[in-house]
């Protein structure tokens, strides 16, 4: 699942969840954010890899925020910062306001490299594992992402699609009519903090 990814573990991920959380309140809280105000942060986070960084509501998990970036040469350090910065001001809510510090958790995965999907229905439910593979839609300038769960492994292939078309405000079959419409699924390293500023744990 995790092909290309190895070296990325739990302590790492922690690392990653605390330099998203760190620019997340500097930049919400300061009108001047520079780099070098996490610089102690992201010191040191080696690697090249897509990230995505999602900002929720904590406890009722409700979207704040997101952002998806898939390429795979991106440095770490870089792009952690940029994608929690970009998912404050994520253009589908309001801004993220450094009073809701308190009220928020931060998920980050480390994405992998993303394959199209595609062909007949029965071709794309076989293209990819529940819990295992992560999702992209995109339609236009529409799109949503659903990171791999074990806890999905009771939902079926096309309700998860359906809902992944849904998430991205387009037709919740546009899966299987392919105008416009295109699919990815990837691997990722999922964490999470259980609860604000709380544990950080690996979902997957």
């Amino acid at each position: 699942m995790h092909d290309g990814m190895e070296g990325y573990d739990l302590e790492y991920g922690k690392r990653l969840v605390g330099a998203a959380r760190s620019t997340i309140e500097a930049y919400t809280s300061s009108y001047k954010f520079h780099k070098s105000h996490v610089e102690h942060e992201v010191y040191g986070l080696k690697g090249e890899h897509g990230i995505y960084v999602a900002i929720m509501h904590y406890p009722t998990m409700e979207p704040r925020g997101s952002s998806f970036m898939a390429e795979l040469k991106l440095q770490m350090k870089d792009a952690i910062v940029a994608a929690s910065i970009e998912a404050c001001n994520d253009e589908r809510y309001v801004p993220v306001s450094h009073r809701e510090l308190d009220d928020i958790v931060v998920e980050v995965a480390i994405i992998g490299e993303m394959r199209q999907i595609g062909g007949s229905i029965s071709e794309i439910r076989k293209s990819f594992e529940i819990g295992k593979d992560g999702l992209l839609v995109e339609h236009g300038y529409r799109k949503a992402v659903i990171l791999p769960n074990p806890a999905q492994e009771d939902v079926s292939k096309d309700d998860l699609l359906e809902g992944l078309c849904i998430s991205a405000g387009i037709d919740r079959n546009a899966w299987k009519h392919h105008k416009g419409t295109k699919l990815f699924a990837f691997p990722a390293h999922v964490f999470i903090e259980k609860e604000p500023r709380g544990i950080v744990e690996e979902i997957v």
